[in-house]
């Protein structure tokens, strides 16, 4: 059945403070160095009580992702979607070797019920 058959992870990615791939963010781990800076852009901003931020590091998105497939996903889906693909090749997984996960695209996966509390009323002659 179905119901009985079990999924391993066997690829991993990551796009983090600490690097993009395996060998830099162990290089970062290794060297007990952190990703911590100074932002001195949030100046501007009266009121903040930090200026303190582990941004991750600037990443490259293949052509694929053109205005058209990211002008509804901000910036943290763009990066999950990213590292969700680059794990995917590490595990040497393509769509025809996996089986496809829906996923729905959440809030718009919701359906809308239908509203029992309006009926349908006779017109008064």
């Amino acid at each position: 059945m179905a119901a009985d058959r079990r999924v391993v992870v066997t690829g991993a990615a990551a796009i983090s403070p600490l690097g993009h791939d395996w060998p830099t963010i162990q290089a970062h781990l290794r060297s007990c160095r952190n990703a911590v800076r100074s932002m001195p852009e949030w100046d501007v901003y009266a009121g903040l009580n930090t200026k303190l931020a582990a941004p991750a590091q600037d990443y490259e998105l293949p052509p694929n992702y053109n205005r058209k497939t990211t002008r509804s996903m901000g910036k943290v889906a763009i990066m999950s979607v990213r590292a969700t693909e680059v794990a995917l090749r590490e595990a040497a997984c393509s769509s025809t070797r996996c089986c496809a996960v829906a996923v729905p695209a959440w809030p718009m996966a919701r359906r809308r019920q239908p509203r029992s509390h309006r009926r349908i009323r006779p017109h008064a002659a």
